[in-house]
């Protein structure tokens, strides 16, 4: 899985911080068979989650993101007595 954050600050003509806005993408790898997910479809955290909090000292960010095998792939690990993977970035 690729995530890419993006971060943009704006300023005033003194060089301070007036703004900052957020975003995210994630695309998912090759997977040998079938389409990976874009999410896990068991216990875990959130999906697809990003969030900017300001705090007294500047700012929080929090991102997450969650990923899996495609079905069929699922399948076969399961009928060989596997359990699939939670990509999590």
């Amino acid at each position: 899985m690729t995530s890419i954050l993006e971060l943009t600050a704006g300023e005033n003509a003194a060089g301070e911080l007036t703004s900052l806005s957020g975003s995210f993408e994630s695309k998912p790898g090759d997977t040998p068979v079938g389409s990976p997910r874009m999410f896990y479809p068991g216990e875990g955290g959130s999906n697809k989650v990003f969030g900017m909090t300001p705090t007294s000292t500047g700012i929080n960010i929090n991102f997450e993101q969650h990923a899996s095998v495609s079905p069929i792939e699922e399948f076969g690990l399961n009928f060989v007595g596997y359990k699939i993977v939670d990509n999590a970035v």
